[in-house]
């Protein structure tokens, strides 16, 4: 866990709108663009309710244990699976 002043924080998904924003002022330590930093139950920005929209990649699932011991649970979609995806599965790649 991170240490330090907390200052605030705009936290956002992957995708450019309004409706993407997770957390605003959020007061956390000092957060850099290679940290990790897990937000549950996301909204939009989770699994469950993901969507193909701009044919985004399923994102990588990773879980993670009580001595945050990551481990990925599945694997982030390849490009060449998104377009099998769109072409009903009869892409040729």
């Amino acid at each position: 866990a991170k240490t330090g002043a907390e200052v605030p924080h705009n936290i956002a998904g992957p995708l450019c709108f309004q409706g993407d924003m997770l957390a605003k002022d959020a007061m956390y330590p000092p957060i850099r663009a290679d940290d990790v930093v897990v937000m549950r139950d996301a909204g939009a920005n989770t699994l469950s309710i993901y969507s193909r929209h701009c044919s985004r990649q399923a994102p990588l699932v990773v879980g993670y244990d009580e001595n945050y011991k990551f481990t990925v649970l599945k694997p982030a979609e390849t490009y060449d699976q998104v377009v099998d995806f769109w072409a009903g599965g009869q892409a040729k790649l």
